[in-house]
């Protein structure tokens, strides 16, 4: 005996021998829910695993002496965020390039004295 799985649109039509069943599929869209009032915080969750380290700072210090490109040594061995500043502590653009983990590379278009904030 063989049983025949027939799928037509929403329709499923199932034959085993002599015996037919026909089921006709439909949707239904549940009605919405409404929140009446949001209920009590639950419990914190565990505490995570701890975070890679990281949080050092390097600043470099003109000291009032203008120049096109500042080589900078950093030490911090990973390639750090860079905010460039004035001496009246306004964040300029410049080009910023890390030669290595250690050491970056800050171009202006002119020569410029201020500080870096490194990492």
């Amino acid at each position: 005996m063989t049983t025949v799985v027939e799928i037509v649109s929403q329709r499923i039509v199932v034959v085993d021998g002599s015996t037919r069943c026909e089921l006709t599929l439909t949707t239904v869209t549940p009605p919405p829910i409404a929140v009446a009032s949001p209920g009590p915080q639950g419990p914190p969750g565990a505490q995570g695993p701890p975070g890679p380290a990281g949080g050092e700072q390097f600043v470099y210090d003109r000291g009032g002496v203008p120049a096109a490109t500042w080589t900078i040594v950093h030490g911090l061995g990973r390639y750090p965020p860079v905010s460039v500043l004035t001496d009246d502590h306004v964040e300029v653009d410049s080009d910023v390039v890390h030669a290595d983990l250690n050491t970056t590379v800050i171009t202006f278009a002119v020569p410029f004295s201020g500080k870096a904030i490194i990492g």
